[in-house]
């Protein structure tokens, strides 16, 4: 605020004063318009300096005597006033004396809500709607000499022990009013609690405060409080464990590149899709090395410079990849490495294969490029959480389970439901399904929550619909100012996840767009047309065409508009000026007058007159593509990437090798963001050169206006035909249509500026293109963690770093857990003492979700806010099937996560698949024979159960009952995962066959007899299949010996005997995930007698309860 802002002072004087002489040390000190300044006098004279330079000071007297009578009345008489310079002449200064009833010291701290800076919003013009707080800063208070002042009204007739229980700050042209708060325990603080235009100024006493005032932010009281709780806190919390790990990983990650250092390769060439590169025959040592480490499928580097030439600490070593990384590819291998064949088969991108072009010979060693990123992501979001810098600064104390006063004052009290999520989401053809009480709370749960809300869903118990449902009620709920795109953030550990958890969800209509790509996708397929949007367009047009079956009669109005437009935006030759006007006389000659018509066909007459025929025409399309390169930066600014981007689509969609140079020119600069504008404009001249006919320019501009203004008779004769009735509507429609069908990636910039939904993995939300459309900041609303009990926390931390209102993590720690690294495990605990090691060993495997599942309870018992939830009711399998899974995975640990049945009726889950008709639970015997076992890589593999389960399923896949239904094959091994698909591609079964790139794939044959399913068949290790649901499933133990374990007592090698024999049979969580898939049917496969006595009741004791149900229930079967 400026000093001719300062309202309600007893006595404003202008004062006009000459200068006598310069006491400073500047030749000629000026000072600014509104520059606060001291007063000081100096004998008869007086001095005038300023406060916010000691060194700005004159020798002034007033020019007359009653300007020199009000100085000595003010400075006599004691009064409070504020000075500063309005006017500065070379001889004369014109000084302000703002004059007060008193002076008061105050130096209060006002906290500012966001309901308030909404409230602001709406009452007064903003200039910083991003910041608020600044507005309310400048608008209020006022800065001279170190001092902040306001001008505070207090209630006239208020006793001096009220006053200050409410007051007035006067700014420039509104009120805010305060209001101080006591709370229970005897703290005390004041709000700003409204915004008032005008008040009564009569009703208050209004003085100078003088002190260090200022506002507050909630963001800036929650991070003060969170510090002082993280203070009182030990070293081992969970962030700083965390941040160990993470360091150990990444000097182990160092250790293990320079550890294998380089090994040097000849010569490369291009063999197919990939590439061979030859070792040089003195590396072969360390060749042999580089196959038992690595194996298919991990990513290796390339360089024409080897890193490892000069000794270099894990610092430097970072610094110089970095620094060279436009000289190091990222190649993966395409097959495992055959020491004896001299070589290695890489499969290396275009954009990596540029990077090692230059020379024939170079380095391959361990990439950690990769790594690098991923590790400094985790390291800034994990600082961005510690120190309080990110949007939810009580963050760091909520996982730690603390509760911070300040984050929990605003109450939310949304309900769960509105009529729009009843009946998109809960109503299904016309009747009302309502949502499980549990349900119901959850999202409650998730719209209500200060700060985080965890969702337990067990297998089956519609989580995906709760998601759906909470990611519709906060955009409903959302404030519309700021924009719709982006409030709110999907993510998972892996891109599979993430897909699946955003394909279902459409908000008001538009899908959610999905960031991000695994490694052998193609980046620029999705830069252009994101998949899921174009999936959405045609989906939209088959709708459309369906409810709209009419709409080919009506077609000509879209095909004359096209020729009407393509006609104003092109520069056409004759004779494609006349090729056009006979497109249009026969779309429109019964349609139109016959004056019209003779008109038109008086044209054509006319231009045969003038011409003949050229072969070449162009498209008219590309044309204006190419016209619209931004050519320079002011025409970039109006969406010139985007013209960029369709552009190069355009000329891709020609597949002509002419234009190969300029959209390599422009996909250049479209990746590195360096935009080239007097490139541009030779790429656009280029372009126009190659698609505009090479003679006859129509350069006539009468004869073309006269074209013009027919062509637009023609389109308002059509228009009057059709407006207002249902030819109306149809003709919106099939603009609508077109547009989509012929400007897909207009319609994606559309979609990305009111998408309300983004999805990303945890790592890639940090993506540039986010960054981009965020104008630079990655903040959401609110972020949703899908299958957050998979997620690393180091990982974990990113998405949760950018949440500004919500954190919502939906996931099952009794099923699929983190990854972790033993050895990072063991080293961290090397360095604690051992009355620490087994809670570091807790934190770090159990996961983030696991954690807080207790943690937020504990949390609830301190501020009342409930924060976690169990939905119980399952209703994706058999209820046999459901009670198990219940009693051997979820109920035995808490009642409180019990998991009933939806769906009691068997026969809602009944099938007639031959041999096991209306079984739900089936155990298949292959008996232990001591062959067609085997292990390879460290992975496991049976040959016999493979076989078995493809000659099983072929069975049932052609069988009546079986030939709709669709089928998982689950197993715990890759190796097996390889030895059935080797199974169902035999002659003899040929279930799956290989396409040309070696990948087994479903047999068309199978396709078109089972077309109502769309992924008949699916082979996966149990990893891949978390989140997914079959109708029936197959369970491959794989485990198979006859290894006795006496357990009769426990210790470490009783353990590892165990572990020796079963394998990943004794982990619950994958055995929760596997045994959980299925709908109808679920048949384990395997061998019996590994469930036997009480090594396996110790061991796989849920295994051992399945075999006995198959035994015994109305619903189980054992077959061989």
């Amino acid at each position: 605020m400026d000093h001719y802002d300062l309202k309600h002072c007893t006595q404003e004087d202008t004062i006009e004063f000459e200068i006598l002489s310069n006491l400073s040390d500047e030749q000629k000190p000026h000072f600014k318009d509104g520059e606060p300044v001291r007063l000081m006098s100096i004998g008869d004279d007086y001095a005038i300096s300023s406060l916010a330079d000691n060194t700005k000071v004159v020798k002034v007297k007033p020019v007359n005597a009653h300007y020199k009578s009000i100085i000595e009345g003010i400075l006599s008489r004691g009064r409070v006033y504020l000075t500063a310079v309005i006017n500065h002449t070379r001889k004369l200064l014109q000084v302000s004396f703002k004059q007060f009833s008193e002076e008061k010291n105050l130096s209060y701290a006002i906290n500012v809500s966001e309901e308030f800076f909404a409230s602001v919003r709406r009452s007064i013009n903003l200039n910083n709607v991003s910041n608020p707080k600044r507005d309310i800063e400048e608008g209020t208070l006022y800065g001279a000499g170190g001092y902040t002042y306001a001008v505070i009204g207090v209630h006239a007739r208020a006793d001096e022990d009220q006053q200050f229980k409410q007051f007035v700050i006067a700014g420039r042209d509104f009120y805010i009013q305060v209001t101080k708060i006591e709370e229970d325990l005897g703290q005390e603080y004041y709000v700003a609690e409204k915004v008032l235009k005008k008040i009564k100024v009569d009703d208050y006493y209004f003085f100078l405060a003088k002190g260090q005032l200022k506002y507050t932010t909630d963001r800036e009281k929650i991070a003060l409080e969170t510090k002082a709780v993280m203070e009182c806190l030990s070293d081992d919390t969970y962030i700083k464990i965390w941040d160990e790990y993470g360091e150990i990983e990444r000097e182990t990650i160092m250790k293990e590149a320079r550890d294998f250092r380089a090994i040097r390769y000849t010569s490369y060439e291009q063999i197919g899709r990939d590439y061979r590169f030859d070792i040089s025959s003195d590396n072969m040592e360390r060749f042999s090395a580089f196959a038992k480490k690595f194996e298919r499928g991990d990513i290796l580097a390339a360089s024409i410079m080897n890193p490892f030439e000069i000794q270099r600490d894990n610092q430097e070593f970072e610094d110089y990849l970095d620094k060279h990384k436009n000289y190091i590819a990222n190649v993966r291998l395409a097959e495992d490495i055959d020491p004896s064949s001299g070589s290695i088969i890489f499969t290396v991108d275009d954009q990596e294969a540029r990077k090692i072009s230059v020379a024939q010979q170079g380095y391959i060693f361990v990439s950690i490029m990769g790594d690098k990123k991923r590790l400094d992501r985790r390291e800034k979001a994990r600082t961005r959480i510690e120190s309080r810098q990110c949007p939810m600064p009580n963050l760091s104390a909520v996982l730690e389970g603390k509760s911070v006063s300040a984050a929990n004052r605003t109450k939310r009290d949304y309900p769960a439901l509105s009529d729009s999520v009843i009946e998109e989401i809960f109503t299904k053809k016309g009747k009302y399904h309502p949502p499980t009480q549990k349900q119901e709370m959850a999202i409650a749960m998730a719209l209500n929550t200060p700060d985080i809300a965890l969702i337990q869903g067990p297998p089956g118990t519609g989580k995906t619909t709760v998601i759906t449902a909470i990611l519709k009620r906060l955009n409903e709920i959302a404030d519309p100012a700021g924009g719709m795109f982006g409030r709110n953030l999907v993510t998972a550990f892996q891109h599979d996840a993430v897909q699946n958890a955003i394909d279902r969800i459409e908000i008001l209509g538009l899908p959610a767009i999905k960031f991000g790509h695994k490694y052998n996708e193609s980046e620029d397929d999705i830069i252009e047309i994101n998949a899921a949007i174009q999936g959405w367009i045609n989906d939209r047009l088959s709708d459309l065409y369906m409810c709209h079956s009419d709409l080919d009669s009506k077609k000509y109005l879209i095909d004359f508009n096209k020729l009407y437009v393509d006609y104003l935006y092109s520069a056409n030759s004759i004779d494609q000026t006349l090729d056009l006007l006979e497109r249009v006389r026969n779309l429109v000659d019964i349609r139109i007058s016959s004056e019209l018509l003779d008109e038109l066909s008086d044209e054509i007459s006319d231009l045969q007159l003038m011409t003949g025929r050229v072969a070449e025409t162009t498209t008219n399309l590309l044309v204006r593509a190419i016209r619209r390169l931004p050519a320079s930066e002011i025409a970039f600014e109006d969406n010139g990437r985007f013209e960029l981007q369709r552009a190069v689509y355009q000329l891709r969609k020609q597949h002509n090798t002419e234009f190969d140079a300029e959209i390599k020119q422009i996909q250049k600069m479209l990746d590195s963001g360096a935009y080239d504008f007097e490139s541009l404009k030779l790429i656009r001249k280029n372009l126009l050169i190659k698609v505009l006919p090479k003679q006859d320019i129509f350069t006539s501009p009468s004869k073309k206006d006269d074209i013009v203004r027919l062509l637009g008779k023609i389109s308002d004769y059509l228009l009057n035909q059709i407006e207002g009735g249902k030819d109306g509507e149809d003709l919106v429609i099939m603009q609508y249509m077109q547009s989509m069908e012929e400007d897909p990636l207009a319609v994606k910039q559309a979609i990305l500026n009111y998408s309300a939904v983004n999805g990303a993995t945890n790592q890639q939300v940090m993506r540039k293109e986010i960054a981009d459309l965020k104008d630079g900041e990655i903040v959401f609303d609110n972020v949703l963690v899908d299958e957050a009990a998979r997620s690393n926390p180091l990982d974990l931390f990113i998405p949760l770093s950018v949440a500004k209102d919500r954190i919502i993590l939906v996931g099952d720690h009794r099923q699929l857990p983190h990854i972790i690294d033993e050895q990072i495990v063991g080293k961290l605990e090397d360095n604690k003492e051992s009355d620490v090691k087994a809670d570091i060993e807790q934190k770090i495997k159990e996961s983030m979700f696991a954690q807080l599942f207790t943690k937020l309870k504990m949390l609830e018992a301190q501020d009342g806010i409930k924060r976690t939830i169990t939905l119980d009711k399952q209703y994706r399998m058999h209820p046999t099937l459901g009670t198990y899974i219940d009693n051997n995975f979820y109920r035995k640990y808490n009642e409180s996560e019990h998991v009933g049945n939806g769906i009691e009726d068997p026969m809602f889950f009944a099938h007639n698949l031959p041999g096991i008709e209306n079984k739900a639970c089936i155990w298949y015997d292959i008996p232990y024979d001591g062959e067609n076992k085997g292990e390879k890589a460290k992975s496991k593999f049976r040959r016999k159960e493979a076989e078995a389960i493809a000659r099983h399923l072929k069975q049932m896949i052609l069988s009546e009952g079986g030939r709709n239904l669709n089928y998982g094959i689950i197993t715990f091994y890759r190796e097996q995962v390889n030895e059935i698909n080797k199974a169902l591609a035999d002659t003899s079964i040929q279930i799956m066959v290989k396409d040309e790139t070696g990948h087994y794939v479903i047999n068309p044959e199978y396709k078109k007899n089972n077309r109502d399913v769309n992924e008949i068949v699916k082979v996966g290790t149990v990893d891949a299949f978390q989140g997914m649901e079959f109708d029936v499933v197959y369970l491959s133990m794989v485990r198979s010996n006859d290894t006795e374990v006496d357990v009769s007592y426990d210790s470490p090698e009783v353990a590892r005997m165990l572990q020796k024999k079963y394998g990943f049979l004794m982990y619950e969580n994958r055995l929760c995930v596997a045994m959980s898939r299925q709908k109808k049917a679920l048949i384990c496969v395997g061998d019996s007698k590994m469930l036997r006595g009480a090594q396996a009741v110790k061991a796989v004791a849920p295994l051992v309860e399945y075999y006995k149900l198959c035994g015994e229930d109305e619903y189980g079967t054992i077959i061989q």
